[in-house]
């Protein structure tokens, strides 16, 4: 992860469909990286463009 100031912990409890979570495993071999990592990819994604739509 990038170095960012103002860090907050977060815990979620994340529930896939079984689809969604072979996706994820997927995508966790490609990157060579944790489905944390994916998660929080994610979200990122989701938040910037919901705000982006509210803006």
């Amino acid at each position: 992860m990038s170095k960012v100031k103002n860090l907050k912990k977060v815990t979620l409890t994340v529930y896939i469909d079984k689809e969604d979570a072979e996706t994820i495993d997927k995508l966790t071999k490609m990157e060579g990286t944790s489905r944390s990592a994916i998660i929080r990819k994610l979200v990122r994604a989701y938040a910037r463009r919901h705000l982006k739509e509210s803006s």
